[in-house]
């Protein structure tokens, strides 16, 4: 069995090619089924998730926009007209947001112990660098440690 943990980020970057053939996220669905992988997330990143989840819509919107203009671009719209509609890119953003939500919600919650994150935070004001550019979250801390 292999654990892994992911920062929310993480899972932001996972959704932008969640659509197409072959991506990151069919690999870890694939091992996660077979039981060869087990996702542990500390619960503020499944919180930070779900806060963060409806701004993901109009990112993903943007996003396959900017995708489709590109493309029109270089191919005839012909090709991908019906990716155009708005009905068909709702349905890719809630298919996408959909996969990450579940596999966020398959994974165990790794419990949060209080001096555990005492140090996190001590750790971080004594690196303040990092903390103060915001450069890394709580979780990205406990890394370091």
């Amino acid at each position: 069995m292999i654990y892994l943990t992911f920062d929310s980020n993480i899972w932001i970057y996972s959704l932008d090619e969640s659509w197409q053939i072959e991506n990151q996220l069919d690999h870890l669905e694939h091992w996660i089924q077979k039981g060869e992988i087990k996702l542990l997330l500390p619960k503020i990143i499944i919180d930070e998730w779900n806060k963060h989840e409806k701004k993901q819509v109009v990112a993903r919107e943007k996003k396959l926009l900017d995708f489709f203009n590109m493309a029109e671009e270089i191919l005839p719209s012909a090709f991908f007209a019906e990716y155009k509609e708005p009905a068909t890119q709702r349905k890719i953003i809630e298919e996408q947001l959909n996969r990450a939500n579940n596999l966020i919600h398959q994974s165990e919650i790794i419990p949060e112990y209080p001096e555990v994150k005492d140090r996190v935070i001590s750790d971080g004001i004594a690196k303040k660098h990092l903390c103060i550019k915001k450069l890394v979250s709580q979780m990205q801390l406990l890394f370091i440690l």
